[in-house]
Parts: structure tokens; sequence; C-alpha cells
């Protein structure tokens, strides 16, 4: 069987597509690991894969408690730039030191990584880098 390592973060809609998916694989008997905000435990802590939290809270709770992001938000077509650097300092730039190594620590071993864009900028360089 495959060790496979889903990632993904920011909204639920990012996420959610991938649930049925790993849950299927984990129960094909495949080592299925999924690499989510501590955020999203509350939703997906019982699903059938093993849930490891990533090291920043790119979530929508971690999110609305930022009054930055909720700003941006109101008018989200007119600031798509803005949002886009928003995510990837929320999601790598905050902290890539702890977010290389949690991704380098739940990477290592795995056959297969299965991502979202949102977290596939930071743990696709880590799986190429793993081989």
């Amino acid at each position: 069987m495959a060790r496979i390592v889903f990632t993904s973060g920011a909204y639920l809609g990012d996420v959610a597509p991938f649930v049925e998916p790993a849950n299927r694989l984990a129960a094909c008997g495949h080592e299925v690991t999924f690499v989510l905000p501590a955020g999203f435990r509350s939703l997906l802590g019982n699903e059938a894969f093993d849930f490891v939290p990533y090291p920043l809270d790119f979530s929508p709770s971690g999110m609305a408690s930022d009054p930055m992001h909720e700003r941006l938000l109101r008018h989200p077509w007119a600031n798509q730039v803005r949002l886009a650097r928003y995510w990837m300092r929320r999601g790598f730039v905050d902290g890539p030191d702890i977010t290389r190594d949690a991704l380098l620590h739940a990477l290592h071993g795995a056959d297969v990584l299965v991502t979202h864009p949102t977290l596939g900028a930071a743990s696709i360089p880590v799986a190429q880098h793993l081989g």
C-alpha cells in the first residue's frame, strides 16, 4: 500500500474536495495523512485519515480573527493581489522555518503528494526535495 499525503489550507472550499478521496484511500488500506491548519481539527479530526496540523493557522477561524483579512474580503475582486499576498504570508512567510520542518516531517517517506494550490507553493518544493 502507498503512503499518501494531502495538503490544503485557507477556506473550507479549498479543503473539502479532498476529504472524500482521502477517506476512500484510507478505507482501501493506504496510509493517508492530511496536513491541515489546526483550525480544521474540529471539522476533520475524526476522519479515516491521520490529521497532522500545519504549523501556521491558515484556516477560516485563524484568519477570521485578523482585521486585515476581514477588510480585504469586503472587496475580494478589488483586493485579489492583496489577498494573494496575504494568503502567502499567512500560509508560509510568517514562519518559513517551522513550515518547512513540518512539511519535511509529514512528507518524509511519502509515495504521493496531493495538494491544493493554497499549500502547493510550500509543499511541492518540499516533495521535490525529498524526491
